[in-house]
């Protein structure tokens, strides 16, 4: 999607900072322990900035003592982007002492607002609001010692060289959001969009306007051009009173972005007093697109002396220019006068006869006049604070943000890191991120500032952070979205717009540690920590989401992850002149480049391409790729938020059925909308398939097919090497591979900013860190069908052998291929991962010897008179004491097929021993369960090619082999369920057939099917459950009816009696697999219900 008519903000400070190394500081200094580590704490809230009173007895009813009450904060202030200015602090990381201004039994002091604008030389100027939130906030405490408001230089060493000032200025705003952008995303609110010929009027109240002065009204719109850069011009009019004058906003010539911010402001001398000014604005033409953002009136104004209704004034004195001249303005005796120039500093005016002494004219001065004899605003919604101490934490590497709903959800996940990585882990909820480092307020700096000081620290810096919750980019929810959640977690947003798309979720901001990053900035900013989403939504979302997380970590101390460990596959869509079919191909070479140098060795990478399938074939194919598990795909190509190209769907994700868990990268556009409360195919495949990817690299917005390229070819390279690109001693975590990723010189500009990561970026990936050599042992030098490849093996680094124990798998695969793309012929791609069989052994000491049958098929093979034909023989190991992985590679040489080799094969290289079977029936659960076993290796599986055949009176039957597991070798066992045949007596003839094609006689088993006439009906809700399943029946009636559960294996796990409505099975403690459930009447006669077959998640 192409945006023709998107904004550049101009006049934009643009500040790209160096990236900061692991671990190293800048110049911002945190404090050691937070002001809410103790004491009694109770936040309120503001929203308009002035004075506000704090009652005795409103203090008591709070529990906290009045005489010792201090105030901490900064109000509704936005937080600044620059941590440092000058080489100093110019943010505060933690709360923020307010003095005060005690009288008549309240505690007063000055709260700012969310428009807070500056005093300038000749009136007030304003920029933004804060846009994060509606209200600000202030913590009250008695722990502390108050803090009094400072006193102004004495009258009498003032009044000398004073002139009157009573006659200043105040300002009026009328800025309301109600547009967030283009497209419902970026930093940028307006108010509306301008239609021309139609007038907007605003009749602002006014207090104590002069007659004798000017009224400045400045106005801010934003011009959309047509990105031909042809000057186009808008005409806007500006009323003050009915005094109409025309302002015209252009776009230069030569300027190829689509738009320009810009400001007129208009003057009107006053000619009466009053209470109101009316001002206005009018669109008169346009050729293009407008947006009105808001408006601010300067107007004349003196404070009456004789109101006696006065309860809170501003004045703003201008700057005469003339530093050593004073000023007063005239006042009741009665009233306090702040200079509230420097807000979080007022200070205290002293009088003397009606008059109230301010110091330095040389730069205008910003007074609050407020009678403490009178109520003045009033904070709202006080509630207690309970104490945290953020700053204390030491030594995190893993640091975990969250919403208060889902915060036992985040400790679960922290806990199985402690446990199986060893690393200390922080959680945080949301607001208590806020109360620390944005005074309260959410905003964005606030989870940056934490992360950073995290990662400063001394000792174990922090490497990862996972944001857990619901993601919202408009913090105010001023689109309205239904979809938004309460409890949110701030997604950051790029700055200004972009004329190529809207502007990206950069959640990458919180990962930068540089002192100083501008929103506009972030196309060259570095990532020193790596992030992680996971935009949960309800109870379902994290308990599915933490099941996933337990059961990958326990997986990665099991050694099966040998099969996976050098597994990678490429894929792509058809097309723009087979442009990601080359990237999807190429992509094996970029992981060959990125092992390349290391102590690993070569990779098997499988590529898919549609070009070379029909639809249903490449989508089969792939399910089947991914359910056979991989560690790293990479898809590239067009996509949507509901598929890949026109061949994977949403739903090929959530019913895969690996067992281990892995990771992928979808390189495409618009694949998920987190920050807008949607999820997309990204999400959906990580959060809500029970198995599948344990996490996803994505877009959230357009992406561009070389840069993702790179992307993609650059995490490669990062999952081998660190920042610094130093060979890596062990695996790392998806988040330090992402995070080393976006912080290269490769890997820069708009595009990088619109990838998230969507998943525990603490997840270890277990790359090859370690080699394997392995040469063949027998009296053969090449091979042919039938003979078995004896492999002796060690797995080495650098330096020669190394400590290793576990499990290695030898990969058989077929000799590399040459395929015609259907519609193009002339377009011809090597293949060479198609399997032909694999083996599983034991690694001790370092050490393994393998016997790896070569079937008998592939004589087709055969190497011709002229010519060496290689089958390709990958070995992936791994040891889960360590969790340390090897990879390796040998060509298989194919004996010559035109003459007899000279070697003869001796009796441990041929298999001619058939594989055992057996069968039984259990008349009690209708299921026909088979056992097969063999020396080298049978495949998984029932039916035509299969290692188990299976007829029942005459017809095939068929199990899927991810039924029964991805098991090669030994012995595996299926169980079918037959207990809907016909009642009567059945045949079942079985036999086995192993890799080398040795096969069992076959064999027979009579059984007998009882089954009652009557039927009841069993289904579930969802086909998997976690610490629960439910079940619904419907029992006809019935009152003697059992619920029945048996595993993969046919063992009864579960029983309930009396069965109708919902029954609900607490399978917290059952191992995870696929089941079965039934419903059978209670005297044991056969099932009454069909069978339904559901998984369970640990």
């Amino acid at each position: 999607m192409n945006f023709n008519n998107m904004v550049r903000v101009l006049c934009v400070a643009v500040v790209i900072a160096a990236g900061a190394t692991v671990g190293q500081a800048g110049q911002y200094k945190f404090s050691d322990s937070s002001c809410l580590s103790q004491g009694r704490w109770i936040k309120v809230e503001v929203r308009d900035a002035g004075i506000y009173e704090l009652t005795y007895d409103r203090l008591r009813e709070l529990g906290l003592n009045p005489d010792r009450v201090s105030v901490f904060g900064h109000g509704g202030a936005a937080t600044s982007y620059n941590l440092v200015s000058g080489g100093r602090n110019n943010v505060a990381d933690d709360l923020v002492q307010v003095p005060v201004y005690r009288s008549g039994n309240k505690v007063f002091f000055y709260g700012q607002g969310l428009c807070n604008p500056a005093i300038g030389v000749d009136g007030y100027e304003f920029d933004e609001q804060n846009i994060f939130t509606n209200q600000g906030h202030y913590f009250l405490t008695d722990g502390l010692s108050p803090l009094s408001m400072a006193q102004g230089d004495d009258a009498s060493d003032l009044k000398g060289n004073a002139v009157d000032c009573s006659a200043g200025y105040d300002y009026r705003i009328n800025n309301e959001d109600r547009i967030q952008g283009l497209e419902r995303a970026g930093l940028l609110y307006w108010n509306y969009k301008m239609t021309p010929g139609k007038a907007r009027y605003w009749d602002v109240p006014v207090e104590y306007m002069r007659a004798d002065g000017k009224a400045v009204l400045t106005a801010k719109s934003v011009l959309f051009g047509n990105g031909e850069g042809t000057g186009a011009w808008a005409n806007i009019s500006l009323y003050i009173n009915g005094d109409r004058q025309l302002t015209s906003y252009s776009q230069p010539s030569g300027v190829n972005h689509n738009g320009q911010d810009v400001r007129k402001s208009v003057s009107r001398q006053l000619t009466a007093a009053g209470n109101s000014v009316k001002v206005g604005v009018t669109l008169d033409s346009s050729p293009n697109d407008i947006y009105f953002d808001w408006w601010m009136l300067n107007y004349p104004k003196e404070i009456s002396v004789s109101d006696a209704g006065m309860v809170q004034q501003r004045l703003g004195v201008s700057a005469t220019g003339n530093g050593r001249q004073n000023g007063f303005i005239k006042v009741d005796n009665s009233w306090v006068v702040l200079d509230v120039t420097d807000p979080a500093a007022p200070v205290i005016l002293d009088k003397e006869g009606g008059k109230a002494y301010l110091k330095d004219l040389g730069s205008g001065h910003d007074l609050m006049v407020f009678n403490p004899a009178k109520t003045q605003m009033v904070p709202a919604n006080p509630r207690a604070v309970a104490n945290q101490n953020l700053h204390g934490a030491q030594d995190c590497s893993f640091l975990i943000v969250t919403v208060p709903d889902y915060r036992g959800y985040a400790e679960e996940i922290a806990d199985l890191h402690r446990e199986h990585d060893g690393i200390n882990v922080l959680v945080a909820t949301a607001e208590q991120v806020y109360n620390e480092f944005s005074g309260g307020n959410p905003h964005p700096m606030a989870y940056r500032m934490l992360v950073k000081m995290l990662h400063e620290r001394q000792g174990e810096p922090l490497k990862n952070v996972l944001f857990l919750g619901p993601i919202r980019s408009d913090a105010r929810n001023v689109n309205g979205n239904p979809n938004m959640h309460d409890n949110f977690l701030i997604g950051m947003q790029e700055g200004g717009a972009l004329a190529e798309r809207i502007p990206a979720l950069t959640m990458g901001f919180y990962g930068n540690t540089d002192d100083n990053l501008q929103p506009t900035a972030q196309e060259y900013a570095t990532m020193q920590v790596g992030v992680g989403l996971l935009p949960v939504k309800d109870n379902e979302d994290c308990k599915l989401a933490v099941s996933k997380i337990r059961r990958y970590l326990g997986e990665l101390k099991q050694e099966g992850v040998a099969w996976i460990v050098n597994e990678t596959m490429g894929m792509s869509c058809a097309g723009d002149q087979h442009l990601h079919d080359n990237q999807a191909l190429n992509y094996r070479n970029e992981l060959q480049a990125a092992v390349t140098g290391t102590d690993a060795g070569t990779l098997r990478h499988a590529t898919l391409m549609p070009d070379f399938y029909s639809t249903e074939t490449i989508k089969a194919l792939m399910k089947a790729s991914l359910n056979d598990g991989k560690l790293l795909t990479l898809y590239i190509g067009h996509a949507s938020a509901v598929g890949l190209g026109n061949y994977v769907e949403t739903g090929d994700f959530l019913g895969l059925k690996n067992r281990i868990p892995s990771f992928m990268l979808f390189a495409g556009c618009d694949l998920m909308l987190p920050d807008h409360g949607n999820s997309g195919i990204v999400i959906e495949s990580v959060l809500h398939a029970p198995r599948g990817l344990i996490g996803a690299l994505g877009s959230t917005r357009m992406a561009w097919a070389n840069q993702n390229y790179q992307l993609a070819s650059t995490l490669a390279k990062k999952l081998f090497r660190d920042r610094k690109d130093v060979v890596r001693t062990e695996a790392p975590t998806m988040g330090e591979a992402f995070a080393c990723a976006m912080s290269t010189d490769v890997v820069h500009g708009s595009n990088k900013l619109v990838y998230e990561y969507i998943g525990d970026p603490a997840l270890i990936v277990p790359v090859p860190m370690r080699g394997i050599e392995a040469s063949f042992s027998g009296n053969l030098s090449s091979f042919r069908g039938g003979d078995v490849i004896k492999v002796d093996g060690r797995i080495v680094d650098k330096d020669g052998d190394t400590p290793f124990n576990g499990t290695a798998v030898l990969k058989l695969c077929e000799p590399s291929q040459i395929r015609s793309q259907l519609e193009d012929p002339t377009y011809t791609v090597e293949y060479r991962d198609v399997l032909v069989t694999s083996v599983s052994v034991k690694v001790e000491d370092g050490r393994f010897t393998a016997k790896v049958p070569v079937t008998a098929d592939c004589d087709r093979f055969l190497s011709k008179a002229g010519s060496v034909t290689n089958m390709h023989l990958y070995i992936g190991a791994y040891d889960p004491s360590q969790r340390l992985a090897a990879s390796g590679y040998t060509a298989v040489p194919m004996a010559r097929s035109d003459e007899h080799r000279g070697e003869q094969p001796s009796a441990d290289e041929i298999d001619n021993l058939d594989p055992e079977v057996n069968a039984k029936y259990d008349p009690d659960s209708g299921l026909l369960t088979l056992a097969a076993s063999d020396n080298v290796g049978l495949l998984p599986g029932v039916g035509n090619g299969a290692g188990i055949v299976l007829n029942i009176d005459g017809r095939p039957v068929t199990v899927a082999p991810d039924e029964v597991g991805s098991q090669r070798m030994g012995s595996y066992s299926a169980s079918i369920y037959v207990g809907d045949y016909s009642i009567g007596k059945h045949t079942a003839e079985y036999s086995a057939m192993d890799l080398m094609g040795n096969m069992t006689a076959e064999r027979t088993l009579d059984f007998t099917v009882r089954k009652d006439t009557a039927e009841v009906s069993l289904s579930v809700l969802k086909e998997y459950g976690i610490d629960s399943m439910e079940f619904t029946v419907d029992a006809k009636g019935r009152e003697d009816l059992v619920l029945v559960v048996f595993d993969a294996d046919g063992r009864k796990v579960y029983e309930e009696s009396g069965v109708d409505g919902t029954v609900t099975w607490d399978c917290s403690g059952a191992k995870a697999g696929i089941y079965r459930a039934a419903v059978r009447a209670t005297d044991g006669r056969k099932c009454r219900s069909g069978w339904i077959t559901f998984s369970v998640i640990d």
